[in-house]
């Protein structure tokens, strides 16, 4: 027994360091509890679809601290515990060959949420996940994140789709322990970007030094400016303070002459003081005089003025007198005339009431006036009701004229828009087609902002000439078309979808038409057509059956061919059924001898059909397809003939009946005018009676008035005035001697005035020669009073122009010993006076010159305080950026030596395991009859580098399942799923006897392969994963494998080695509770049973046969 275990081990091989001895799971997926011990090389797990095959991986991976993540299954852990259930747990078993115990590691999963709800633990020690990772990578080599050793069902995709950099990786991570070729290749892409960027900033720096060290030459030159700036301001200080001084000495200069001016004009003033005494004392005495005279000339004015006032009052009496004189003689006179106005108004009063009676007695008489009258109004009754009567009917008939023509008006404005086809059929468009009305309004709100015109849409342009028509062109243009819009230009197009499509999101569709011929090219001769018209009854094309703008036939001929579409008739049916139109039509005129395709439209009664014919690519004949053509939808009529024939009927109906009433109106319309004459004829006689009658009472009442006013004007003229002439006589008398009394009194008044008039112009004569001689004496002295005061004015001037430059002079000498002191307080001279001494300038103006000359220079300088330290600060900096250029170009090298230090010995193990699994992969490619190559990939090099971009190396898999076929990349591009397939395992068995893992997982690879691949592709697994141990003992093996997969082919002689384990996978709720509840003699003979009784049946079906088909199976 010990012999024979021995035996097992030296052919088998034991446990590698890190494989799976054990696993236990209790509610994890679909296993309430489970343990089954795993065997040291390849373990083949089978079983049903979802009885738990891959959930094995799930939960080595999950039990070995990776992340739901790496399984592409799930992404929280929870999912993993049984339905129904709070925890789950996973226990995994490793071997241990160092003389330690075999580690256990538990992990629960729990539902709840907590800190650390799904607890590791290692040897019965609880621990992170994070640990048992280390753990498994530092002591057993295992790790689970890496696709080549770990591939679940749910990545076989993504592994198959690693571009050439990820399975670099993955290659690098699966061939050492410690994974050093994978680390050496991170630090040889760090090192690389670390040079790649230390060469940016080498570029960088010597940028930065070169601008400043512009900048620090343009810095000098400023603090230069500045120097001179500074040299300017003190000139310019000093200057200011030598001005004080100047201006200190002009200023005493002036004050002295201010001082001697001051002097002459006080003495000036005095003198003349004195010369206008005498002048004052005369100018006193004439002003005595003169008043004296002007008293004595008001006196003698004021008697002239009374003589006058006494004049003037005697000579309004006489004027007063003389007035009423004349008004008593005009009354007089008055009264003598108005006697005989009376006499003459009696005398024409008499006249008139003669006149009067005269016209009364040629009138007709009151009498016959008033029967004249009497007589008109009587026959004006009489035809009064004739009259309404003809009014009322001519008046019902034109209303009822009226409401059926405005009845009629309706009709015929409704009859103008059943003919407006377009409108209808826009409505109706419009009605099932939101989207498209929304995008049409919007287009004609905006019809500025575009190129050219846009139509559309284009079901709403075209106008079918009959229904049949419409139905065609439906049947022959796609919706999509139908529902179009055209423009003319690209800019239009792109305004258009970038406005609705893009902005309002609305669906659209657009035909460009930009150039056109508007006289196509037809497919049928002149000939050929108009023989097709007379024999078969064809009416046309298609785009003569409609009419259509321009723009929109071009389109619908670019799209559609439309002119090149067959319109035929009833005719154009029987010559397809019974004379072989379809063949002629097929028939190309060229005599090339290809058939050519067409499409007819033709009729039946009601129906319409739609001939396409069409030709094969390949076969060259012709394959016709025959629909119904269904009534059109969109360009149908928008309203039907019978709705039209009504209206039609209405419109006519209406003109009947104006028809019929026309006469009627006109008849009483005659009638009418008739009895109007006859009341115009006996209004008029009613109105000349009353006329007559009027004038009649106006003479009667003219002539009573005439009468009355003769009685009064005779009684009035019987009256005498004798009296009323004596009193006019006796005012007069008195009037006159009034006007003699006051004429005397004014002469006596005249020569009193006279005589004092003559003593006052005396008087006056004297009062202007002493007013002359005051006016001179006056003149003389203001003269000189003018003089005086004019010399005290500059006296006083001249005192105050001394004093105020007297204080100006103090003020300078204060603020000039303030501000520029030559002495200090003991009087010592200070070095400010030998300063201003040196200045060799002594006049203010040149000073003044000077200090604005100083001043300019000093403003065209900018004044930048910060000049100084800047142009410190920029020569550090270019001092620091050189030193630390120095450091990084040193820095540089020291990474390139890192480099090239680490990769000849990177490289050189890199490109003999790339070699190693070449050769691999190109034998297990062979054995498969087709081509294999793995091949190590550089980034593209750049200019400077030798290594190229390490980021970019990979690892290629280039393979060819054809004959004659150079190898390719493997890709999704360009093999199928199964090639991808077969090409994966291949390359993981040729990686397998390279890893450094103790186990490997791979999970339904086998997917999607033939039978003869699947074989191949097993006993690949089979050898590679149970060769005998090497000569280091019964570990030295590639490690456990474990391979899940749901099926195996039968027949698979490769299963007969000892060193595959089988796990049967017997889970699910039918199954029995446990594996010995099965009785396997029973099974077998079972299935042995149904085996005899299948092949029974089949004999029988044979001997049933006929001889010659038992042969045929025979020879099968």
């Amino acid at each position: 027994m010990v012999d024979e275990t021995i035996d097992h081990l030296q052919v088998v091989g034991d446990f590698k360091h890190g494989s799976i001895k054990r696993i236990k799971l209790v509610n994890f997926l679909t296993y309430a509890y489970v343990e089954f011990n795993a065997g040291p090389r390849l373990n083949m797990v089978c079983g049903p679809n979802g009885t738990g095959k891959s959930s094995i991986l799930c939960a080595i991976c999950l039990g070995l601290g990776g992340e739901p993540r790496l399984l592409g299954r799930a992404s929280e852990i929870e999912t993993f515990v049984m339905n129904g259930e709070d925890e789950g747990q996973i226990e995994i078993e490793l071997v241990d060959t160092r003389g330690r115990d075999n580690p256990i590691i538990n992990r629960t999963i729990r539902r709840e949420k907590g800190a650390n709800k799904h607890p590791f633990t290692w040897g019965g020690k609880q621990v992170s996940a994070k640990h048992v990772r280390e753990q498994c990578l530092k002591e057993y080599d295992i790790t689970v994140d890496n696709l080549c050793t770990f591939l679940p069902q749910d990545r076989v995709g993504s592994f198959s789709g690693f571009d050439s950099k990820q399975l670099l990786v993955e290659t690098e991570k699966s061939l050492s322990s410690s994974q050093h070729l994978y680390h050496v290749h991170q630090e040889l892409i760090k090192d690389q970007e670390k040079l790649d960027g230390g060469e940016n900033q080498v570029d960088t720096l010597r940028d930065r030094i070169e601008q400043l060290k512009n900048e620090t030459r343009r810095f000098e030159r400023e603090k230069e400016r500045m120097r001179e700036r500074e040299e300017a301001m003190k000139q310019a200080e000093l200057l200011e303070k030598k001005i004080l001084w100047l201006e200190f000495d002009n200023c005493r200069n002036e004050a002295v002459e201010l001082k001697e001016l001051k002097t002459q004009k006080k003495n000036a003033f005095r003198e003349l003081l004195s010369q206008s005494e005498p002048l004052q004392d005369r100018l006193k005495q004439l002003s005595n005089d003169l008043r004296n005279q002007e008293e004595m000339y008001k006196a003698l004015d004021k008697e002239v003025q009374n003589h006058q006032k006494e004049m003037q009052k005697q000579a309004a009496k006489y004027e007063k007198h003389d007035d009423s004189i004349e008004n008593l003689l005009a009354d007089l006179n008055q009264l003598a005339s108005a006697r005989k106005h009376q006499q003459h108004k009696v005398d024409q009063l008499r006249m008139k009431v003669e006149e009067v009676e005269q016209k009364i007695s040629e009138c007709n008489s009151m009498e016959n006036l008033e029967e004249e009258l009497r007589i008109a109004q009587e026959e004006r009754k009489q035809i009064n009701p004739m009259l309404q009567s003809a009014k009322d009917g001519e008046r019902k008939l034109s209303e009822k004229a009226r409401e059926i023509a405005e009845e009629r008006k309706v009709q015929e404005n409704r009859w103008k828009q059943l003919q407006d086809e377009k409108a209808q059929r826009q409505a109706n468009v419009f009605r099932q087609q939101q989207p498209l009305k929304k995008a049409y309004d919007w287009i004609q709100q905006n019809r500025d902002k575009f190129r050219k015109e846009v139509l559309g849409p284009v079901c709403c342009e075209i106008t079918p000439k009959s229904r049949n028509c419409a139905a065609y062109v439906e049947q022959h243009v796609s919706n999509n078309t139908l529902k179009a819009f055209v423009v003319q230009t690209r800019d239009d197009y792109d305004l258009l979808y970038k406005n609705i499509r893009q902005n309002m999101k609305l669906p659209l569709q657009l035909v460009l038409v930009e150039d056109f011929d508007a006289a196509p090219k037809r497919k049928y001769s002149a000939g050929k057509m108009q023989m097709l018209k007379q024999d078969h009854g064809v009416i046309g094309y298609l785009d003569e059956s409609f009419t259509a703008p321009p723009v929109v036939m071009a389109a619908l001929r670019s799209r559609h061919a439309v002119h090149d579409v067959l319109v035929g008739s009833d005719s154009t049916q029987e010559s397809i059924d019974k004379r072989h139109l379809g063949q002629l039509l097929s028939e190309p005129e060229d005599g090339s001898g290809r058939l050519q395709q067409y499409c007819i439209f033709t009729s039946q009664g009601e129906k319409s059909f739609q001939y396409l014919a069409s030709v094969s690519k390949y076969s060259k004949k012709s394959n016709l397809r025959i629909d119904d053509v269904r009534p059109a939808k969109w360009l149908a009529p928008g309203v039907s003939d019978t709705r039209k024939q009504q209206v039609k009927d209405l419109l006519d109906k209406c003109d009947k009946e104006l028809d019929s009433i026309r006469p009627e109106i006109e008849k009483y319309r005659a009638d009418l005018q008739i009895y109007q004459e006859q009341a115009k004829s006996s209004l008029d006689q009613i109105k000349s009676a009353k006329e007559n009658i009027n004038v009649l009472r106006k003479f009667i009442t003219r002539k009573q008035s005439h009468a009355k006013k003769l009685k009064e004007e005779e009684a009035k003229l019987s009256v005498d005035n004798e009296e009323e002439k004596r009193e006019k006589v006796e005012k007069l008398d008195a009037r006159v001697r009034g006007s003699l009394e006051a004429l005397s009194s004014h002469g006596q008044s005249f020569k009193k005035m006279m005589l004092a008039t003559s003593k006052s112009s005396g008087a006056r004569l004297n009062k202007e020669v002493v007013a002359v001689e005051e006016r001179k004496a006056s003149a003389e002295f203001d003269e000189m009073n003018r003089k005086v005061q004019a010399a005290h004015q500059e006296s006083e001037r001249a005192k105050e122009s001394f004093n105020n430059k007297r204080r100006e002079l103090q003020q300078r000498k204060t603020r000039a010993e303030a501000e520029a002191p030559l002495t200090d307080s003991n009087g010592e001279p200070l070095p400010l006076e030998q300063q201003l001494k040196d200045i060799v300038i002594e006049d203010l103006e040149n000073a003044n010159i000077a200090l604005e000359e100083a001043q300019q220079k000093i403003e065209s300088i900018v004044a930048d305080p910060n000049v100084v330290r800047v142009y410190e600060t920029k020569k550090a900096e270019m001092e620091a950026a050189e030193m630390e250029l120095e450091n990084l170009t040193s820095s540089r090298e020291k990474t390139l030596i890192e480099i090239r230090t680490k990769y000849s010995p990177w490289m050189k193990a890199l490109e003999a395991s790339v070699s190693d699994i070449d050769k691999r992969f190109s034998s297990y490619m062979r054995e498969l009859g087709c081509i294999g190559e793995v091949g190590l990939t550089r980034g593209n090099q750049g200019e400077g580098s030798e290594y190229g971009n390490f980021k970019d190396w990979g690892i290629e898999i280039r393979v060819s399942f054809r004959e004659n076929a150079k190898p390719q990349v493997l890709s999704a591009r360009v093999q199928s799923g199964g090639e991808r397939s077969v090409s994966t395992i291949m390359y993981l068995m040729a990686l397998q006897e390279m890893m450094v893992s103790p186990f490997r997982c791979v999970d339904e690879i086998n997917q999607g392969l033939d039978d003869r691949n699947e074989r191949l592709v097993f006993k690949r697994i089979v050898e590679n994963s149970c060769k005998p141990p090497g000569p280091e003992g019964l570990t030295d093996h590639c490690g456990q494998y474990f391979l899940i997969t749901p099926k195996l082919l039968p027949n698979l002689v490769d299963m007969e080695v000892e060193a595959i384990t089988i796990q049967c996978i017997f889970n699910g709720p039918f199954n029995l509770k446990h594996p010995s509840d099965w009785n396997v003699r029973s099974l077998i003979a079972l299935r042995n049973n149904e085996i005899e009784n299948q092949v029974t049946d089949e004999e029988g079906d044979y001997q049933e046969q006929s001889p010659s088909k038992r042969r045929k199976l025979d020879t099968q």
